[in-house]
C-alpha cells in the first residue's frame, strides 16, 4: 500500500509541476501583451509631452524597439516618423511624402527640425509667389510703356520704350525723357504724360542757354508749337 501511495503522489506532483508550468507560460504571455501596451502608452505620454498630438501608431512587435508612427502632428505639421522608445529618438521624419531626415533625433530636436522645415518651405513658396508678382507686375509695366510709346508716336514724337518711365502706374502718368520731333531734332525735351486726360505738363525743353519750362497741362496736338517756341527763344 505505501508503494502505491508513493507513486500516486510522485504522479500527482507531476501533474502539479506540469500546471504550474502552464500557467507560467500563459502568465507569460498575459506579461507580454501588458508589456507591449504599456510601451505603446509610455511612448505616446514622451511624445506628448514635447507637444505631439493625435499620435497614431502602426503595428508593433513585440521583439523591436521601433514603433512606427503613421501620423502625428505638431503646430499643425502632419508628419510620419519611426519611434525608438528606448532611446526616444525619432527618426525617419517624413512630411508631405518628402523625407526630411533619416538620422535619429532627439524628441525636442526633431520638433523643432519639423517646424523649422515647415517655416522654410513657406518661406520658399512665399518668395517663389512674389517673383511670380513681380514677373507679372513687370510684364504689365512693360505693356503700359509700349502702349504710351505708341501713343505718342502717332503724334510724330521720336521715342523709344526706353525713354518712357512710370510714374504711377495706377494713376496712368507717365515721365517722358530726352524725346523729340522730327522737324526739330536738336530740340530734346522731358514732361509727365497722363494716359488719362491725354494731355502733356512739366515741360521741360533742353535750350542752348539752359532748361526751361512750362508748367501745362496742355494737348497733345500743341506740343510741338510750344517746344519749338522755347527752344527758339531760349537758343
Amino acid at each position: 500500500h505505501e508503494e502505491r501511495f508513493n507513486a500516486f503522489k510522485s504522479l500527482q506532483d507531476k501533474e502539479l509541476s506540469f500546471d504550474d508550468i502552464r500557467e507560467e507560460i500563459l502568465g507569460l504571455q498575459e506579461d507580454q501583451e501588458l508589456t507591449a501596451d504599456k510601451i505603446l502608452k509610455e511612448a505616446q505620454a514622451q511624445l506628448e509631452e514635447v507637444e505631439f498630438q493625435n499620435i497614431r501608431f502602426g503595428t508593433y512587435a513585440d521583439t523591436s524597439k521601433k514603433i512606427p508612427i503613421l501620423s502625428a502632428d505638431v503646430n499643425g505639421i502632419i508628419f510620419r516618423a519611426t519611434y525608438d522608445w528606448e532611446r526616444m529618438l525619432l527618426s525617419n521624419i517624413i512630411i508631405d511624402d518628402e523625407i526630411i531626415t533619416t538620422d535619429g533625433l532627439k524628441l525636442i530636436n526633431a520638433k523643432n527640425l519639423i517646424i523649422q522645415w515647415q517655416a522654410r518651405k513657406i518661406q520658399a513658396t512665399q518668395i517663389e509667389t512674389d517673383d511670380d508678382i513681380e514677373d507679372e507686375l513687370e510684364d504689365i509695366k512693360k505693356v503700359a510703356r509700349v502702349f504710351v510709346v505708341e501713343k505718342l508716336k502717332s503724334s510724330d514724337l521720336v521715342i523709344k520704350e526706353e525713354n518712357v518711365r512710370i510714374k504711377d502706374l495706377n494713376g496712368g502718368l507717365y515721365e517722358i525723357k530726352d524725346v523729340y520731333f522730327n522737324e526739330l531734332k536738336q530740340a530734346k525735351f522731358d514732361f509727365e504724360y497722363s494716359t488719362k486726360d491725354e494731355d502733356a505738363s512739366n515741360i521741360v525743353v533742353h535750350a542752348l542757354n539752359g532748361d526751361k519750362m512750362y508748367e501745362g497741362p496742355l494737348a497733345l496736338v500743341f506740343l510741338d508749337d510750344i517746344v519749338f517756341k522755347i527752344y527758339e527763344q531760349e537758343s
